[in-house]
């Protein structure tokens, strides 16, 4: 009787181990992804009205692959502004 017990639990960890034991070999490497990253950024805190707000960005990106930026700005009182992309020429992609 203690044996078949033994055996039922030895057999349970064994199959719990093999189901839910992560495949960590099996799985192809994924490609590492650099992206873009932003060293500097700097733009004025307040303007006069009708003011055009300019923002000064200096960023990086080591593939190479960047083509726009995303301007995204919420203002107090009035709410979200759609999103301004700004596409950049290819000497400074």
């Amino acid at each position: 009787m203690m044996n078949k017990r033994l055996l039922y639990l030895l057999s349970g960890v064994v199959m719990a181990l093999v189901l839910f034991g992560s495949p960590r070999g099996w799985a192809q490497p994924k490609p590492e992804i650099k992206g873009p990253i932003i060293a500097h950024a700097f733009a004025v805190d307040k303007g006069n009205y009708g003011y055009i707000w300019k923002i000064y960005i200096e960023a990086e990106d080591p593939d190479g692959e960047m083509l726009r930026i995303a301007a995204v700005v919420d203002q107090p009182g009035y709410g979200h502004y759609p999103t301004d992309w700004t596409y950049l020429k290819p000497q400074y992609q």
